[in-house]
């Protein structure tokens, strides 16, 4: 009877059936199979709505959780109250210096950095990165332009899915926790909300632009990175970043959900970003930071490899090829990025009061 619950032998007798219509001793009903799991989900989904308020309360409380045993819920209870206590006798008010919101977001990362959970992640990320850098120096692949133009790919990409992810929330997050109407009575302009909002996101992710900018610098005063590509770099870094993270804010500010809001902004990104991952000659694969980045690598390095890895990419439009390796197209894709960023910023700016007095859960 323990076959009707599990779904994998469920599935194997079927397809076995199907193909040996004449097996014996395979019997089993996928009828009877699924309205028995279709209960179980039923049990377990009532279950959870029964749960799911009172856990909420007490999370949102600050109280200890429902699995507890009593006296660890006695014990977080009395901390809490000790807790509160202290502050409201203290009296202590923390000093806001500059932007509010650009402190408020720095504050924020501040705290989740210290927490077990990124305290874990963090020193993970550091032990694979020495590994890594080790590898590459005991194999002798530092001195690889394609090690190189891996690294930088990576801190890229990731510097900006920090960036894109942290803009999609940054607005919704507000409206779900009730503080953006809050925060729309105060002196600040909607110019500067929205502005110090894209600041702040930006900021988000800041150890990925901090290791992007630390290999290009070491490696390039070593003279495996062409130091004539550290400028095109930094003006194709923070256009891209500033693109990323206004479209961001602009998605933010349009929606009520975080979910909605990170999942569109999500799809946009990687469509935007991943043609260097699926090389396509259509001319969306030109407008790509990651392309462009590997563009600039290879042509101020004289890189030859660069041209025998996108051949396939670059059959069709040779004659465009000359033209993109060229300073003035990075110009013109640097233009694009700006007015894509701007536009944005000033649709954002004219959205942002719209609906904001209508609750999220509405």
């Amino acid at each position: 009877t323990l076959f009707y619950v599990n779904p994998f032998i469920a599935m194997g007798f079927a397809s076995q059936n199907m193909l040996s219509p004449a097996s014996v001793g395979l019997a089993l009903s996928w009828p009877l199979h699924c309205v028995i799991m279709l209960g179980i989900s039923s049990l377990l989904l009532i279950f959870s709505t029964l749960c799911i308020r009172r856990v909420g309360l007490r999370q949102a409380t600050g109280q200890a959780g429902l699995f507890l045993s009593r006296r660890e819920r006695q014990m977080a209870d009395k901390k809490l109250r000790a807790k509160t206590v202290s502050r409201s006798a203290s009296g202590r008010i923390r000093p806001v210096k500059g932007s509010p919101i650009i402190w408020k977001e720095m504050i924020t990362l501040w705290t989740k950095n210290f927490q077990l959970g990124a305290i874990i992640t963090t020193t993970l990320a550091v032990l694979i990165l020495v590994i890594a850098y080790g590898y590459c120096a005991y194999a002798d692949f530092l001195g690889h332009e394609a090690t190189h133009i891996v690294f930088i790919l990576v801190y890229f990409f990731f510097g900006l899915l920090r960036t894109a992810t942290s803009a999609a929330t940054s607005i919704t997050s507000e409206k779900e926790a009730q503080t953006w109407p809050i925060l729309l009575t105060t002196p600040l302009t909607e110019k500067k909300i929205v502005f110090d909002k894209i600041v702040g996101s930006c900021l988000g992710g800041w150890a990925f632009w901090f290791l992007l900018v630390v290999h290009i610098i070491v490696f390039s005063l070593v003279g495996v990175v062409p130091p004539a590509a550290v400028l095109p770099l930094a003006l194709l870094i923070v256009s891209s970043m500033m693109l990323v993270s206004t479209v961001g804010v602009f998605f933010s500010s349009c929606f009520k959900r975080s979910s909605i809001s990170a999942t569109i902004n999500l799809i946009l990104f990687f469509s935007f970003t991943a043609p260097i991952c699926c090389p396509s000659p259509l001319p969306s694969y030109l407008v790509s930071p990651l392309f462009a980045a590997i563009m600039i690598l290879g042509v101020t390095g004289g890189w030859s490899g660069i041209e025998r890895s996108f051949q396939q990419a670059r059959r069709g439009w040779d004659w465009f090829g000359s033209f993109l390796f060229s300073g003035l197209a990075l110009l013109v894709l640097v233009a694009i990025y700006l007015s894509l960023a701007l536009g944005a910023f000033v649709i954002a700016v004219t959205n942002i009061r719209r609906g904001s007095l209508q609750p999220a859960t509405k």
